[in-house]
């Protein structure tokens, strides 16, 4: 997917403006009962906050949440270690499996490649 650039780099900077005034958040469309897990391992694990995103959207949304998330998941790595998020959509990814087989196949997963 082609991203809008001057979203990506406003995403990025509103990551840096919300990490500095300690309140980093991640930008999902993550719903149902895996959002909700999700939202409580953010919350406890790093003390971030999930947005979530609704489903339709465009490409700037899509750059812009993509250049936030890329600035907060590097910023959570450098403070918890690396691939600390990732492991963090592992464990949801476990959790759909084991409770919707189904559903795990169509797990979102993050994308922030400008």
């Amino acid at each position: 997917m082609a991203y809008d650039e001057s979203a990506y780099q406003a995403g990025m900077a509103a990551a840096r403006r919300d990490i500095a005034a300690g309140q980093p958040k991640l930008r999902y469309a993550a719903r149902g009962t895996w959002g909700e897990r999700l939202a409580q391992i953010l919350q406890a694990r790093f003390g971030v906050e999930l947005v979530v995103l609704a489903c339709l959207t465009n490409v700037t949304a899509l750059s812009f949440d993509a250049g936030y998330n890329a600035t907060v998941e590097a910023h959570l790595d450098v403070l918890h270690g690396p691939g600390a998020v990732a492991a963090v959509w592992g464990e949801i990814e476990q959790f759909r499996r084991a409770n919707s087989p189904a559903a795990a196949d169509s797990l979102p997963r993050p994308s922030h490649d400008p």
